[in-house]
């Protein structure tokens, strides 16, 4: 099983509580990470990509959730 699903299922795991928080805090690190690109002290700009797939899937398992 690949990485990905292994984390997936754990999210799967916890109620919407937790992954809203968990949603806050990507966004946070997400603004703070751009923030870090925009004034070069990161370099590696494909961590903001990587930052923006994290928060689509907490965005999706929140949807499914509300829908069940």
């Amino acid at each position: 099983m690949s990485k990905i699903k292994i984390q997936l299922q754990e999210l799967r795991a916890k109620n919407s509580d937790e992954l809203v928080s968990m949603l806050a805090t990507e966004r946070e690190a997400l603004r703070a990470l751009r923030f870090k690109v925009h004034t070069q002290e990161v370099k590696q700009v494909h961590l903001v990509k990587a930052a923006h797939k994290r928060i689509a899937h907490l965005l999706t398992l929140l949807k499914h959730i509300v829908i069940k």
